[in-house]
């Protein structure tokens, strides 16, 4: 009976030594286990998800849903690459769907080209008035917009305006 209580003891020890290495404890390890870097933004949902922004080269983005189990921080799902030729008119971006614990986060997300662009808002037939969109700079300078909607979007409408409120561009 002795040698049992030794025995789970140390099994116990050695777990307890050994399983923060192993398990992601941080959004960060579990990013950095896919092989990605370059967080940029962290945007918490609640306690235990959030999206995680990188950027792998300079203009190249990438949002990840991530959620914290038993076992620690774990990637749920993620998008591709959004990057943006220079010759684009002011902006352009993608909406999507990402997987978040059984449930599902839809976004709006985009690259701003054009520095004369100070805000932006936008607008779906779900929605009937205009709402402001995020905005934030990279540390390697790219501009991006996003939005995060618990409902799917359709015929979403964004409209830029420069520091003056001067609306320099809307689309589609």
């Amino acid at each position: 009976m002795r040698k049992k209580n030794i025995f789970f003891s140390l099994i116990v020890l050695i777990a307890i030594f050994i399983w923060p290495g192993i398990l992601p404890d941080s959004i960060e390890k579990a990013i950095d286990d896919k092989g990605w870097s370059d967080i940029f933004l962290i945007e918490q949902l609640d306690g235990d998800s959030a999206l995680v922004f990188m950027e792998e080269d300079t203009g190249k983005i990438r949002i990840a849903s991530v959620h914290k189990g038993f076992f620690g921080w774990k990637v749920v799902d993620y998008t591709g690459l959004l990057s943006v030729n220079d010759n684009v008119d002011g902006f352009s971006g993608m909406a999507g769907t990402l997987t978040l614990d059984e449930n599902e986060l839809h976004f709006l997300m985009g690259i701003i080209k054009d520095q004369d662009i100070d805000k932006m808002t936008y607008k779906s037939s779900q929605l009937k008035q205009e709402k402001l969109i995020n905005t934030f700079t990279t540390k390697k300078g790219t501009r991006i917009y996003y939005a995060i909607n618990e409902a799917e979007l359709s015929d979403v409408r964004y409209v830029a305006y420069s520091d003056q409120g001067e609306v320099l561009y809307r689309k589609p």
